[in-house]
């Protein structure tokens, strides 16, 4: 497992092949149809929100097998304990138009901070997403794209980063006001980004300060659909069509410290951390009924987030 994590700490992204079999995603697709549909087809539920909270949980955020290929990949690594947290998450319909500046890195907020900053700077940091697409990446989008490598511009603080950050900042902003036409041309060559093309079920884990952003609808689809109240959702589409995310995260304390440390300074921070609450009490009481020992990577620690 030694190339998943030397291939993380180069790319700052790593995808894992075939970790949920394809009866099981379409068991997924079917139950998310239900259960969207049975909420008048949100554009986002957290795990508890689920009546078969259970399956879903077992299938996806808790499966055995994933949890032991991270084990493996991350136990010889020197970024000290390692651990899931929330929020455990369902996306649905997020089809980001061309038009639109998407590109972001989940750890951004994190940088206002000295505090965070340092954390951020660490060696030995480590936060992360875990993303799952239920869907290959079609004209209408479907998963991410993600610009390798972007997330040592922001690991260490020295001269030729901060010159190679500026001008990736520079040529963001020169596509950010292109016309469509424009951007669908050159927008690749500038940014230099991959666009995913996954196998659902495949599984990709990428680093916090790692440039990305979910792969935009195609210029001439966005005519096929109606867009919900000028967002980037889309409420109403057909069953094929309809697109899943999942995300939840895994990270070290230092990467959990940075992270709550932005987190609690933030207005109505109270929503993330009944989020955190209500996802530890699913996933215990999930072990608890299966007459499970919860595993050392599960271990949200909700009552110590704010020792800062």
């Amino acid at each position: 497992m030694t190339e998943y994590l030397n291939k993380f700490e180069r790319d700052g992204y790593i995808i894992l092949n075939k970790v949920i079999d394809e009866k099981s995603i379409n068991k997924l697709r079917t139950n998310f149809n239900y259960e969207f549909n049975d909420q008048n087809n949100p554009n986002l539920l957290d795990v508890y929100q689920l009546d078969n909270n259970n399956l879903i949980l077992k299938d996806i955020f808790l499966d055995t097998s994933l949890l032991q290929k991270i084990q493996e990949i991350f136990k010889n690594q020197n970024l000290n304990k390692i651990n899931i947290f929330p929020p455990f998450q369902i996306m649905r319909n997020f089809f980001p138009r061309l038009k639109s500046h998407t590109w972001h890195i989940d750890a951004s907020g994190e940088f206002r901070y000295r505090y965070c900053k340092e954390k951020l700077r660490n060696k030995k940091y480590f936060y992360a997403k875990i993303g799952i697409f239920l869907q290959k990446n079609t004209n209408f989008g479907g998963q991410i794209d993600i610009i390798p490598k972007s997330h040592k511009l922001y690991s260490k603080n020295n001269f030729f980063n901060f010159i190679k950050k500026n001008f990736l900042k520079l040529k963001m902003n020169l596509v950010k006001n292109m016309s469509t036409d424009l951007k669908s041309k050159y927008e690749k060559s500038l940014l230099n980004f991959e666009r995913l093309d996954l196998n659902p079920g495949d599984v990709i884990i990428f680093d916090s300060r790692i440039f990305h952003r979910a792969t935009p609808i195609d210029i001439n689809s966005e005519k096929e659909v109606i867009f919900d109240k000028n967002t980037n959702y889309i409420k109403d589409l057909d069953k094929e069509k309809t697109k899943y995310a999942i995300y939840f995260q895994i990270g070290n304390q230092i990467g959990l410290d940075s992270y709550w440390y932005d987190r609690s300074k933030r207005v109505n921070n109270s929503i993330e951390i009944d989020q955190w609450k209500k996802t530890d009490f699913e996933v215990k009481n999930y072990y608890k009924k299966n007459i499970m020992k919860t595993p050392k990577l599960i271990d949200i620690s909700i009552n110590n987030i704010f020792k800062n």
